[in-house]
């Protein structure tokens, strides 16, 4: 055994005191511990997108274990044992393989029971929803196919519905030039079963802000918005939609109606119509609505629109505490 005299202060500081990423936005051919729920993940991601997802105990004596960028491998800081990317046993103590996550926790089952196409290549998925299932608006749940032909790939998607509703609301977009899982969501009917693991994301409601979304970036915020208008709180969010065009866009009016109409823009990048604007998101689109809203930006969006918005808004004077960020 590798002794390691600091072991039993770094067990107890992994496992109880340090703090975690709420997200699985992870590159390819990388790994990372994160939280899902109140739970903590070790997830490796492929060249080819799928994850595999593992306890981040370590079989040994129950470290957390660490991600090596360098070697591409799972470290134990503990007494030095090695896991492969997928989990195996390289290097002991450690004797057996990480548990994948499928031997801890099974998720949770639920049926489709409405299918609606809302825009080019958008569908919103209605199922049913277990009782003892609560999340928060803005979360995110990972989702799988059950098939027995295939191993279960789970993939990110983001609540839509609250939680007070009986049921769970996902929309989610197909692009047709990648043939995986959401290829294989949009063929899915009213009957067919998915797998659910517990609810995860670092998007969460603090209090009144700017909204700036790209795309299917909005799925949280509509969450946000249905919750705040479920409970008849008032408000004065403002939400900056950027789409490439019209048919890109879905549940335009419910967003206008939650918030006042001077709350609200949609700017399309890809096509000139009245009533858009046709530009990407902007620093002087942005400063023109901090004048008014100073408290929180949320953004949500690709690795490419977070990264810049978050820029924007760092010169623009808001806090690194005051924003609150997500990539999809």
């Amino acid at each position: 055994m590798s002794f390691n005299i600091k072991a039993p202060i770094i067990f107890i500081k992994d496992r109880f005191f340090k703090k975690y990423p709420e997200t699985s936005n992870i590159p390819s051919n990388s790994g990372e511990v994160v939280m899902r729920g109140n739970k903590k993940v070790a997830i490796y991601k492929n060249k080819s997108g799928e994850e595999f997802l593992f306890s981040p105990y370590c079989t040994h004596l129950g470290c957390v274990i660490n991600w090596n960028k360098e070697k591409k491998e799972w470290n134990c800081p503990c007494h030095g044992s090695v896991f492969s990317k997928t989990g195996e046993v390289k290097q002991g103590p450690a004797k057996k393989p990480l548990k994948k996550l499928e031997e801890e926790s099974k998720g949770y089952i639920v049926e489709i029971i409405e299918t609606k196409n809302l825009a080019n290549n958008v569908k919103e998925f209605t199922t049913k929803k277990p009782k003892e299932y609560i999340f928060k608006p803005g979360q995110a749940t990972n989702i799988a196919i059950i098939n027995k032909k295939e191993d279960k790939i789970f993939r990110p998607f983001t609540f839509t519905s609250t939680n007070k509703q009986p049921f769970f609301k996902f929309i989610i977009k197909q692009y047709p030039s990648h043939n995986g899982v959401t290829k294989k969501l949009h063929k899915m009917k009213v009957g067919d079963k998915l797998l659910i693991t517990e609810p995860f994301g670092a998007i969460h409601y603090k209090g009144e802000g700017i909204f700036l979304a790209a795309g299917t970036g909005i799925n949280p915020f509509l969450a946000i918005l249905r919750d705040l208008q479920e409970k008849n709180l008032k408000h004065n969010n403002i939400v900056i939609l950027s789409n490439k065009t019209k048919k890109d866009i879905y549940l335009e009016k419910e967003v206008a109606e939650i918030l006042k109409k001077e709350n609200f823009i949609s700017t399309l990048t890809e096509e000139k119509l009245p009533k858009y604007k046709n530009e990407r998101i902007n620093k002087r689109m942005v400063e023109e609505k901090l004048r008014r809203q100073k408290k929180y930006v949320y953004i949500c969006g690709p690795q490419g629109f977070e990264e810049s918005m978050r820029e924007i808004v760092s010169k623009l004077g808001v806090t690194e505490e005051n924003i609150v960020a997500e990539q999809w």
